[in-house]
């Protein structure tokens, strides 16, 4: 097998695996589905089991270290800051600004910022003349305000609304600096009276208030003040649009007033919500930049609800409510908010259809109630009370607890993301003083996940954990700060190995047992991989821990080892009779495949595949290039930048070097021993899986490293403007790449990904840049991809562009030799086609031909072609023919400069042509311009028949016939152009050939049997032809008088006249075709043009039953038959047929039509007596005369046309008054011969001058006798005295003469 079949196999082999497991991580089950809800059944309660949180360090053989959280530091705060503390009057206040890493204190009107991470940057603002009562910092709405302003400082008092400019200065390394306050707000806005109590802003830079009366404020800001309105203005969103018909007291009096402590947005669905001090809950639709109130719940209806749901419990489990957090569009799409209770407990709600998630917010519907742990049976007795703050988001829940010690909770599903229940681990931390402000410390994933068209949720942690930091949550207190950070699975595993010194311990066991074998080998190899160059004893002990626990094989049951290990115990609805392992297997979605293709190799096999699927997860559906129009023009551009991308291929080269490390990893299954109680099918039983999975882990490697080169090239196209080579691709080529996925780059874009290589190449070329450093970063990136002699191609491409450009001859036919002399070095793994392009291009046609020559040969060193052609095709050699197909396909290039030259002399280049361009003239030195195009196409043929390749002579030769080039093909001298002709079956120009080179008598052979090779495609005028080109040939230089051609010679002049005599019969019948019938004539047709008939054939199948007088008159002529009165019954009837087919109306017409035909075939016949009887085509002539009553003037011009004399005339017309006159009386004329005859004399005497003398005088004696013969016959008629008279005249004339 060849190796790009090897490649390509273990590509498709190891491509299907990575799909798989992808969407084996995508086959998560959803947090609505772990809740049980159905719109039947109302909202669902869990938190009443033991399984609902189970006891992590427990299962961990009570490792007490253990905790999902962990205090990351501590930091004080700022002494200066301290200082201010004893300074306070009336109000303080702290909090945090996460997006800029500050946090800050307000002491009745003053506020000081400062950075949490490490007490420094101060700074402060004192403009104010009111206690501040609520603080906010937004990102400002693009384009409205200086370019150094990047976020905005909101500060209420009672009286106004200040808003300020915040500058933040950039530091070297690109992270954010010193934060300065601008001195003068920007805006100041009154609050009319109305407190406000909190402020939050959208990501589109939107600024909401929640105002102490429970209204919602929107301050509208703008760019500069217009005719309607002011550059800035408060806006209440909970006034409706007749409000101002009601005095403000009248309202008040009206309503009970909720302050708003808590607004939560939503920015993924436009959708924002509002807490009350009273525990309200209310729903806003902010889409299209309105603000719109959908709908409330209040506490009371809330707790009504959840008592109903969990009837247990007494209803002070589920009030106040102290915190609300929206759920994004990124976690759960039917979920879109939790609100949390004092006593921990969550209520998820709904804002659409569960049916329809994408709807716009309609209602507000409870759809679950999570109770904290404590309420199991078995549960210890500790739980959360007095919860001050609430954070939640993407399955965490992180509570701020009160009492006499402040602790902080966490609980969590990250650690089982793949059970089928809501299983949650709980972490308690204790604080040293109160806490002030909670706020979760937002940290970007190195790459962004686009969503899979398999899961609308993000997936689980633990499958993006190698790109996510750990979580870290930030507590503010008198004392300093404090940062919490969650440990994701692959820490937990860090800290295992580093306090167990190594993985051959029970604690690291049992955390593959409980994460399942095949999901820790995919955690270990992160710590394995990653790791080696940070702490190299950690690497060396997560590699053992792979191999320890990764040598087993798993089985379906592994699928879900959480279920396995706990059970399964549903959230309510609950049924007493249920029991674990119910909802063991969750089903697989479609394109998963049978389970035991996924679970039939070792964990370490799933775990390898597993990680590599995770590393290409967010980008192996997503499209490589996204178009946009900017400004009416498409531009394109790569869908993840080049920094993501180096990201990954950073990653997935860490793998590579893991697996080059670790060679063994295919290899170590050759030496398993597998138990076997003597029956060798025991040991085939377990070999079969063994050797698929080393196959498959062989795929693995190869596909890595592809995939590793693929990203790489992907990167320095990145680099290096890929909209300018993307667009050089064709339209077709760059509407399929346009739907082209990276997983389609990976596993099938060969093709594409050279064709991106060549334009990167020649974007360096067109800018007159040297390609050495661009090709030897390929080498280096993608060897496979851009192999040497794809760099030894380049750089000849940069030595063909200089000797373009390059005006001296000499010089310039050397960086052609030394281009050409390059490509030899590497023939034929080039790409020899564009190669002999650029030559072309610069005129070096003997460089195209010795390039197709070097390749030809290299590519068939055996000469198996020759082999295969010399034997005419006819071996069923398959070497052969690939050898013969290889030089074929080389050999067009040879073809295409022909074409080339040949369309170049067609259009004569020496001719004046119009500028391009403007500007000066462009002038090139190329040595063609010199030569006429034709000159060069002949010489360059020269030179190919000067090869001794004859296969490339038959191409050419093959091209020369395709082009019409046939005269310039026979007059080519090469031996080796008989042989190809008679091979070709080519006998027109076989016979030309031989013609040419003065073998008259092979020519004349051949075009015999062109002549008689039955069948219709050769008719019957082409056969005709033929045989004249015969005899032609055999009488050229006498060869046709050879004593042993003579015969041959006679032959063909005899074919010739019998077939001359066949196209007459043809003709006719396809001129008169209304004549006959048509099945005669298309019969007729068909035989007359597929094969020569002889002669009786002709007159016995055509001629005679088809009555063809003169086809019949030919035939006689031919055959030399003589039968007087069948002749003169052929005249007859030709003269007969011609008067009746004549048009003409006068007589003297008809008459000259006759003679007209009589003249025509006496011209043919009159040398031959017997078929041309003159004395009765008179008679015959004269009597139509004498009928149609016309004189005979042209039957005697016609006659003498013809050859016949005047005296032989005279004695016909004499012979004739001398016979029978009773058929002129019968014809209505008895005097008509007399008159004829008197016609002729006077034609006679008025031209004397015919002959000498001497026959003048027997003439006249002739005339003179005839005359008086005519006078005797008249003498004896009564009515005959006119034309005595005439006569009279006559012989007085004559005797004068």
């Amino acid at each position: 097998m060849e190796p790009l079949k090897i490649h390509l196999d273990a590509l498709e082999t190891a491509g299907k695996m990575v799909d798989k497991h992808i969407v084996a991580d995508s086959n998560f089950p959803s947090l609505i589905s772990l809740m049980r809800y159905s719109v039947q059944g109302g909202p669902t309660v869990s938190g009443l089991d033991d399984y609902d949180y189970p006891n992590l360090n427990g299962n961990l053989l009570n490792l007490t270290s253990l905790n999902q959280m962990k205090m990351h530091s501590k930091i004080p705060l700022p002494s200066e800051v301290m200082e201010h503390f004893s300074h306070m009057q009336c109000h303080c206040m702290m909090g945090l600004f996460t997006d800029i890493s500050k946090a800050w204190l307000t002491i009745d009107s003053d506020i000081y910022v400062w950075s949490y991470e490490n007490e420094a940057d101060v700074a402060y603002f004192d403009g104010l003349n009111e206690t501040i009562i609520s603080v906010g910092l937004v990102k400002p709405k693009p384009g409205i305000f200086q370019c150094y302003v990047k976020y905005l400082l909101i500060l209420t008092t009672t009286v106004e609304i200040t808003v300020l400019g915040v500058t933040l200065m950039d530091k070297s390394d690109g992270s954010q600096g010193e934060m300065q306050l601008v001195p003068e707000p920007i805006f100041t806005v009154p609050t009319d009276g109305i407190a406000i109590t909190t402020i939050a802003n959208t990501n589109s830079g939107r600024i909401f208030l929640g105002g102490r009366n429970g209204c919602l404020y929107e301050i509208h800001y703008q760019a500069e003040s217009s005719w309607f309105g002011k550059r800035c203005k408060k806006i209440n969103h909970s006034e409706g649009p007749l409000s101002f018909l009601v005095p403000s007291f009248v309202s008040i009096a009206l309503s009970e007033e909720e302050a708003i402590i808590q607004i939560s947005v939503d920015d993924s669905r436009n959708i924002l919500y509002t807490l009350g001090d009273k525990g309200t809950i209310m729903v806003w639709d902010i889409d299209n930049c309105g603000a719109s109130k959908v709908t409330s719940i209040s506490q009371s209806c809330l707790v009504q609800a959840a008592v109903h749901a969990v009837k247990t419990l007494d209803s002070n489990n589920f009030r106040p409510l102290v915190s609300i957090s929206a759920i994004t569009e990124s976690e759960p799409i039917h979920l879109n908010l939790v609100a949390v209770a004092a006593t921990g407990v969550r209520f998820y709600f709904t804002c659409t259809s569960i049916s329809n998630p994408g709807t716009r917010p309609q209602c507000l519907q409870l759809v679950h109630v999570r109770l904290p742990p404590g309420y199991a049976a078995n549960a210890p007795v500790m739980r959360p009370r007095k919860v001050q703050m609430a954070h939640y988001r993407k399955g965490s829940l992180v509570l701020v607890c009160g009492g006499d010690v402040e602790t902080a909770w966490c609980l969590s599903n990250d650690a089982y993301p793949l059970s089928n229940f809501l299983a949650e681990t709980q972490s308690i931390l204790p604080f040293d003083s109160p806490v002030w402000a909670m706020a979760e410390i937002p940290g970007e994933p190195a790459i962004h996940i686009e969503k899979q068209s398999g899961a609308q949720d993000d997936p689980p942690l633990l499958v993006r954990q190698h790109m996510e930091p750990p979580r870290k949550f930030i507590f503010l207190t008198a004392q300093g700060a404090i940062i919490l950070v969650q440990l994701r699975p692959v820490d937990i595993l860090r800290q295992l190995l580093l306090e167990q010194r190594g993985p051959d311990t029970d604690y690291v066991r049992a955390y593959f047992k409980r994460q399942s074998p095949e999901q820790a080998c995919a955690t270990c190899l992160i710590l394995a991989t990653l790791e080696s160059s940070q702490n190299a004893q950690l690497s060396e002990w997560a590699t053992r821990a792979f191999f320890l626990y990764g040598g087993q094989q798993t089985s379906p049951q592994n699928l879900d080892t959480h279920t396995a290990m706990y059970g399964v115990c549903t959230s309510t609805p609950r049924d007493v009779n249920m029991r674990p392992g119910i909802f063991r297997n969750p089903q697989p979605q479609h394109g998963i495949g049978n389970d035991m293709a996924l679970h039939q190799f070792s964990a370490k096999h799933g775990g390898l595949y597993l990680y590599v699927g995770r590393i290409l997860r967010p980008i192996w559906n997503i499209r490589c290039i996204k178009q946009e129009t900017v400004n009416g023009k498409i531009q394109i551009h790569s869908t993840v930048t080049a920094m993501q991308i180096g990201w990954i291929l950073g990653h997935l080269q860490a793998l590579r070097s893991f697996l080059n490390k670790n060679t063994h990893i295919s290899k170590q299954f050759n030496v398993i021993r597998c138990p076997t109680d003597g029956f060798d099918n025991t040991i085939t039983q377990y070999q079969e899986p063994l050797v698929e999975e080393r196959n498959s882990l062989d795929a693995l490697k190869v596909f890595i490293v592809h995939a590793c080169e693929v990203l790489g090239l992907w990167k320095i196209l990145c680099e290096n403007q890929l909209h300018n080579i993307v667009n050089c691709l064709s339209k077709d080529q760059v509407n399929q790449f346009s739907t082209a996925t990276f997983r389609d780059l990976i596993l099938i874009g060969r093709e594409i990904s050279s064709l991106l290589i060549i334009h990167l190449i020649d974007s360096y070329l067109g800018d007159n840049a040297s390609v050495d450093t661009v090709s030897s970063r390929l080498r280096e990136v993608c060897p496979n991809l851009y192999k040497s002699e794809d760099a030894v191609c380049s750089k000849a491409n940069e030595i063909i562009l200089k000797a373009k450009t390059c005006t001296n001859l000499e010089e310039k036919e050397s960086y052609l030799q030394s281009a050409l002399k390059l490509c030899k070095t590497v023939a034929p793994r080039l790409n020899y086609s564009a190669v002999c392009q650029q030559f072309v291009a610069c005129y070096f046609y003997k460089g195209v031909l010795e390039l197709c020559l070097c390749c030809a040969e290299r590519t068939d060193p055996d000469n198996d072609a020759r082999h295969y052609y010399k034997f005419n095709e006819m071996i069923e050699d398959q070497d052969e023919f690939l050898a013969y197909t290889r030089r074929m396909d080389i050999y067009k290039e040879v073809t295409a400069m022909l074409d080339h030259l040949y369309n170049q002399s067609i259009s004569n280049p020496l001719a004046p042509t119009i500028p391009s361009k403007p500007g000066p003239p462009t002038y090139n030195i190329a040595p063609t311009t010199a030569i006429p195009a034709k000159q060069v196409l002949h010489e360059i043929i020269e030179d190919v028949l000067h090869s001794p390749c004859e296969i490339l002579h038959a191409a050419v030769y093959m091209w020369m016939i395709d082009r019409g080039l046939h005269g310039e093909l026979v007059a080519l001298a090469a031996p080796s152009l008989e042989a190809y002709l008679i091979r070709a079956n080519a006998p027109e120009l076989l016979w030309q050939f031989y013609e040419r080179n003065k073998n008259h008598a092979a020519a004349a052979k051949i075009l015999d049997s062109l002549a008689t090779k039955p069948g219709p495609e050769v008719p019957l005028s082409q056969r005709v032809e033929y045989l004249a080109r015969a005899v032609v040939c055999m009488r050229s230089d006498h060869a046709g008088y050879a004593p042993y051609l003579g015969v041959f010679l006679r032959e063909l002049e005899d074919k010739v006249e019998v077939a001359r005599i066949q196209q007459q019969i043809l003709d006719t019948i396809s001129n008169q075709q209304h004549l006959f019938d048509a099945m005669i004539v298309r019969d007729a047709k068909l035989k007359l043009n597929s094969s020569l008939l002889d002669i009786t054939q002709l007159y016995e199948e055509y001629a005679d039953p088809l009555q063809l007088w003169e086809s019949k008159l030919a035939i006689i002529h031919c055959s030399g038959h003589q039968d007087a009165m069948l002749v003169q019954g052929i005249w007859t009837n030709i003269i007969e047929n011609e008067l009746k087919n004549t048009q003409a109306q006068s007589a003297e017409d008809k008459m000259s039509i006759v003679m007209s035909k009589i003249k025509m075939l006496g011209q043919e016949y009159s040398g031959t007596p017997h078929c041309f009887p003159t004395d009765y085509l008179l008679k015959e002539l004269e009597i139509r005369a004498c009928r149609l009553q016309v004189s005979n003037t042209d039957i005697i011009t016609g006659f003498l046309q013809l050859g016949v004399g005047m005296e032989e005339l005279l004695d016909f017309y004499d012979k004739m008054i001398g016979g029978n006159n009773r058929v002129w009386l019968n014809e209505g004329n008895e005097f008509h011969l007399i008159e004829s005859t008197a016609n002729l004399v006077n034609y006679f005497t008025n031209n004397t001058k015919i002959g000498n003398n001497f026959v003048r005088r027997k003439i006249i004696t002739k005339c003179q006798d005839v005359i008086s013969k005519c006078l005797t016959t008249l003498f004896s008629k009564s009515n005959g005295g006119e034309l005595i008279t005439k006569l009279r005249n006559i012989q007085s004339l004559l005797n004068r003469l």
